[in-house]
């Protein structure tokens, strides 16, 4: 697919509670549609567009077929893979669930002209209420249910759980895209619904998760037909995909 990026705006000052750095606004084009982007000047958030947009990381190697259903995105951040399945299924509606309230506004105005876009201000886990978060207080991405460093700052959000999200979405979705830093494990053992989702995918953070690769692939080797793996340093972006 072709890939297009230019930078559209000026630059403009952005302050947020968590840091103080400079905005882009670039204009996106792919799947024959068009979107604008708002990122911070920050190698995280830049290196994350490269590789949801440009290596689509999220993309499915083969084997997915598109059902009715609808697309989750637990841990949305700013909202760039939300977009990226806009995009590619602008008929789906889209599920976004982001508990960093630090930048809420941000995902709200990137996805803002996408009416298929929900967002939920909460964290998707294995307990329903409230549960500690940990934020960062310079990387948007690396937030997380783990206190990751000293300088973290904890906060208590709302908590919902995989299996009532999927019964509210009608008892099955079609995407599951995950980006938890390192809760992946504790996320899907706990639900009992992920064999009725068409294909799962996201990232896998081994040096955060308490288990082996081979335990968490056994949360799903009876559910799913094929497993797809791009392996990274300290990650990996898995697919489980039921044909």
């Amino acid at each position: 697919m072709a890939f297009f990026l230019f930078v559209v705006a000026t630059k403009v000052k952005q302050k947020f509670s968590f840091c103080k750095k400079k905005e882009r606004a670039l204009s996106l084009r792919l799947f024959g549609h068009d979107s604008m982007i708002f990122l911070m000047e920050d190698s995280d958030e830049l290196q994350t567009l490269i590789m949801i947009f440009y290596e689509q990381e999220y993309a499915f190697d083969g084997g997915y077929e598109a059902g009715d259903g609808a697309v989750m995105d637990i841990g949305a951040n700013i909202g760039l893979a939300c977009i990226f399945f806009a995009l590619r299924f602008p008929e789906k509606k889209i599920i976004a669930y982001e508990p960093n309230i630090e930048i809420i506004e941000r995902l709200s105005r990137n996805t803002s002209t996408f009416p298929n876009i929900t967002i939920r201000n909460t964290v998707v886990s294995d307990i329903e209420g409230r549960v500690s978060f940990y934020v960062s207080p310079t990387r948007s991405i690396s937030s997380s249910m783990s206190n990751r460093g000293e300088n973290f700052i904890k906060k208590e959000v709302e908590s919902t759980t995989l299996d009532h999200e999927i019964k509210c979405l009608g008892g099955s979705v079609d995407i599951i895209k995950f980006d938890v830093e390192g809760a992946e494990y504790t996320l899907f053992k706990a639900s009992e619904l992920i064999g009725r989702c068409r294909a799962i995918v996201g990232e896998i953070h081994w040096d955060l998760l308490p288990i082996d690769t081979e335990q968490f692939y056994r949360l799903f080797e009876s559910r799913f037909d094929k497993v797809d793996i791009k392996i990274g340093k300290k990650r990996s972006i898995t697919a489980f995909i039921r044909v």
